[in-house]
């Protein structure tokens, strides 16, 4: 996910820091989610709340949250070439409350079948990484 208004060096460290984590990593207006395994079949569920939603961990095995900005009002998912993108829909702009900073939390489960991540987006100050589970 990231701003694609706020493009810099600093957001390509989102990649680097998830690829150590093994999960999540976030660097500036971008942030990366790891799947289990490379181009392999998964279903992502994304949504965007106006205040923080609640913490579910039944039935995940990964869950953590970290903290992006958006100085521009937007945050996407970007498109994968080659993959369905909700039925061909474009998803939609994630930062509900524009500008400004937000907390990103992914949940993950798999490999069985196909792999599962749910990503919520809320508005949230706190820079700092918190893993669930």
């Amino acid at each position: 996910m990231y701003d694609p208004d706020d493009i810099t060096e600093e957001g390509e460290g989102a990649f680097d820091t998830a690829v150590d984590d093994g999960f999540l990593g976030a660097a500036g207006s971008s942030a990366v989610v790891m799947t289990y395994g490379e181009n392999e079949p998964m279903c992502l569920t994304v949504k965007a709340f106006g205040s923080a939603p609640p913490l579910r961990l039944t039935g995940w095995e990964r869950v953590a949250e970290v903290g992006i900005v958006s100085r521009s009002g937007r945050l996407e998912v970007p498109s994968y070439d080659g993959g369905d993108e909700g039925a061909g829909a474009r998803l939609p702009n994630l930062a509900v409350k524009g500008p400004g900073r937000y907390r990103l939390r992914a949940y993950a489960r798999g490999p069985e079948g196909a792999e599962e991540h749910l990503v919520v987006v809320f508005p949230g100050r706190s820079a700092k990484k918190v893993v669930y589970r």
